[in-house]
């Protein structure tokens, strides 16, 4: 943002002492007024000014000619004052040279308000498509640039186009309006179609390296040739994938990015009953079907012969790969099939180290942990209501893309909606199938030698012609733990910061939006004890 006269939507800087718009002793005179109060707000006598906003670049010329003006004639006037251009980088540098000491803050700024009823948090949520789809390509690229390297240790020339395509890509998804969801519905259609290219672009680096490490180690390839064709399954959120729906063996090569020993749940659509899995050495490993939930079956535009998933689990080394073979109907197969029925008393699941309770609705009720101790857990969908509004000022503020503003607390669906639950049960495996309406269903999944319990639903499309009502779904858990309004959420996927409801830790907050103003982003965790 610019002071007041310095802009390009305002006129030019005339320097021309003949012309009637002659303007700079005005102009320098304001500027100068505007930043000894800017100065006030800074600890040391190094201050760095942001010029423009959004779209006011795209008429550059006129900025810069401005800006060079406002800086000849700033510095020539005044002897306390130099304008320099700069970059986050000298700034940095300026200060550190000034040897202030600084404080301290080890809160953040969220959820941000730009007024008493604009809460920025509506972008938490916004087009959860893209913001997956944004994920899905930073694995991708994570993995691209490890396998350029592990599998071209020389390097390779050819590499470069491709791997840089989805790096600039994955920049572009970082910009404000872009992994937040608020752009247009059009831009988010070439964000994703743009993603797709590069994406693919870089899944030819990955095949390519995976072959030339599977050269260098041949204990690794026995049963395959000296050059695989590699396919991706792209569509495994919807429980498709055209390759492991054929009647033929495969290779799956499962590939961990990160640095330590990872074991990962793979999950095939598969049309067949009967399989054989074997780890790369060749040993028979536990394996199971699972019937693909009806509401998956169901998804608009899924495009699958599967009904059934091939469950198994893989252990991966760490930035290396694990290949696994999966023999349709061969002499070793024995058929897994699960006990599948529907849920008309309560029951129980057992995890690895506590047991999850379930009443004869399928909605989870209880943990029991080992020793004992058990805690109170109710998982249910609900609803907040989108606030209308024109926007005019901010009591009418509209819940929207960027402002999460709702009518008042979540409301519950009615329970009549819901079908009665599925229940499917394998050696090591439970999971509940549960369709809350027409367009919200959920499976439940417990394993057997897992610490946690996992939530899967599909949600959508949202029905919001039919009432004229904008809703927000949400998952909502209720325990019996006594929390006292504190919850921990993650701060960009590392550390834990302290929220504690209707409070900040350093300064006094006033209530405005009781719900979006106690709403916060979540990467990967969120904590209550």
């Amino acid at each position: 943002m610019a002071p007041s006269g310095v802009s390009a939507q305002n006129d030019p800087i005339i320097d021309d002492p003949e012309s009637e718009d002659y303007n700079v002793d005005s102009v320098v005179a304001g500027f100068v007024d505007y930043m000894q109060k800017y100065s006030k707000m800074y600890a040391t006598n190094h201050m760095m000014f942001p010029m423009g906003e959004d779209f006011q670049y795209m008429a550059a010329n006129p900025w810069f000619k401005n800006m060079d003006k406002l800086i000849q004639y700033v510095n020539a006037r005044r002897s306390d004052i130099r304008l320099l251009y700069s970059t986050p980088a000298c700034y940095l540098k300026a200060l550190h040279e000034s040897n202030h000491t600084f404080p301290t803050k080890s809160d953040d700024f969220v959820p941000y308000a730009s007024d008493p009823h604009s809460y920025w948090t509506g972008c938490f949520t916004s087009r959860p498509a893209l913001k997956r789809y944004e994920r899905v390509g930073n694995n991708m690229l994570q993995t691209c640039k490890q396998l350029d390297v592990l599998g071209w240790p020389e390097g390779a020339d050819g590499n470069e186009g491709r791997v840089s395509a989805l790096r600039e890509w994955m920049g572009v998804m970082q910009h404000h309006d872009a992994v937040t969801g608020t752009e247009k519905q059009h831009v988010a259609n070439d964000y994703a179609l743009k993603l797709y290219k590069s994406v693919d672009k870089c899944r030819q680096v990955v095949a390519e390296g995976l072959n030339k490490l599977m050269i260098k180690q041949p204990q690794l390839r026995e049963g395959l040739p000296l050059v695989v064709d590699r396919l991706f399954c792209e569509n495994l959120n919807v429980s498709a994938c055209p390759v492991t729906e054929s009647d033929d063996s495969l290779a799956v090569t499962v590939y961990n990015p990160m640095g330590r020993t990872v074991t990962h749940t793979v999950w095939l659509p598969v049309v067949n009953k009967v399989f054989t899995v074997l780890d790369p050495l060749g040993k028979s490993i536990p394996s199971t079907i699972v019937p693909i939930p009806a509401p998956v079956l169901a998804i608009p535009g899924r495009q699958s012969k599967a009904r059934d998933e091939l469950v198994f689990e893989a252990v991966v080394p760490p930035v290396g790969f694990a290949t696994y073979f999966v023999r349709q109907n061969s002499p070793q197969s024995v058929p897994t099939e699960p006990i599948v029925r529907k849920i008309t008393a309560s029951f129980s699941a057992k995890a690895n180290s506590f047991d999850v309770m379930f009443d004869k609705t399928g909605q989870m009720t209880a943990i029991r942990l080992a020793g004992g101790q058990s805690v109170a857990v109710d998982q249910r969908f609900e609803y907040y209501r989108s606030l209308p509004g024109n926007n005019t000022a901010p009591q009418f503020r509209a819940s929207g893309a960027y402002v999460f503003r709702p009518d008042g607390p979540s409301k519950p669906y009615n329970k009549t909606d819901a079908e009665t639950p599925t229940l499917v049960q394998t050696p090591g495996l439970t999971e509940i199938h549960r369709k809350v309406n027409e367009y919200i269903s959920q499976v439940i999944r417990v394993a057997a030698d897992k610490d946690y319990i996992e939530l899967d639903y599909v949600c959508g499309p949202i029905p919001v012609l039919t009432d004229g009502v904008g809703k927000e779904i949400i998952v909502r858990f209720d325990t019996n733990l006594t929390t006292n309004g504190v919850l921990y959420t993650d701060s960009n996927g590392r550390q834990l910061l302290k929220r504690e409801r209707n409070r900040r830790p350093t300064w006094d907050m006033t209530v405005t939006e009781a719900q979006s103003g106690n709403y916060y982003p979540i990467n990967t965790r969120l904590a209550i004890r």
